[in-house]
């Protein structure tokens, strides 16, 4: 499949979302910019695919709103489906939607604001090659948002989230996203990605104050969320 690289290029004032397919030497076999003409447009996340790659971020709309932007390409560049996800506030995040994939499966999450105007962690599970999810959950605000996804062996969901006011926080789900356990433990304020071994252990990375500015934070969970 290559390489595959995502993120965003400034253009004008704003910027606009890209994603390049390269070869085993670096040189770029084909690119796609995304411009949705509204504001800051960036991808967050990427994950190869058998078709080919899955992107995941932010694409901004009419009124100073956003959505979760994903979409799917195949080996040549060409575009298999998007999806778009309001969350009815502004594309402003240096970090935005998580994503993992399997042979038979996509989640994607961040947050979202309800119709009262609550934020809320936001989870939505893809099939394989489908266009639109089979599934979407809520949870209540823990945080500012999902920014890391993990699939662990058996289908279950592993997330880490942006801020929590306790800590980073962990959480891990079935895999239809009902609740498992939940854990703010790995101290930190913010979580940047998470990982499931082989085992069914779940680690992630982040960042919290320390003694001197920022440090780096790197956490294991045991399975049960120990």
């Amino acid at each position: 499949h290559g390489i595959y690289a995502s993120g965003a290029i400034r253009a004008g004032d704003q910027y606009d979302s890209w994603l390049a397919r390269l070869d085993s030497e670096g040189g770029i076999v084909w690119e796609s910019m995304f411009d949705s003409g509204f504001g800051h447009d960036f991808i967050t996340s990427a994950s190869a695919t058998g078709e080919g790659v899955v992107v995941a971020g932010i694409a901004s709309l009419e009124g100073g709103l956003a959505e979760i932007w994903t979409r799917a390409y195949d080996d040549a560049g060409s575009i298999l489906w998007t999806h778009g996800q309001a969350i009815n506030d502004g594309a402003i995040y240096s970090a935005g939607p998580g994503l993992a994939s399997s042979p038979d499966r996509l989640v994607v999450g961040f947050y979202t604001l309800s119709q009262q105007g609550q934020l809320e962690d936001l989870l939505m599970a893809f099939p394989s090659g489908g266009s639109a999810p089979n599934w979407t959950r809520t949870y209540p605000r823990t945080s500012s948002g999902i920014v890391g996804v993990a699939l662990a062996p058996g289908g279950e969901i592993a997330v880490v989230t942006q801020i929590v006011p306790e800590g980073l926080g962990v959480r891990r789900l079935t895999s239809t996203g009902e609740p498992l356990w939940s854990s703010t433990e790995c101290t930190g304020s913010s979580g940047q990605s998470v990982a499931v071994d082989s085992q069914g252990d779940v680690v992630v990375i982040g960042y919290g104050q320390g003694a001197v500015g920022e440090n780096i934070r790197l956490c294991k969970f045991a399975a049960d969320g120990t």
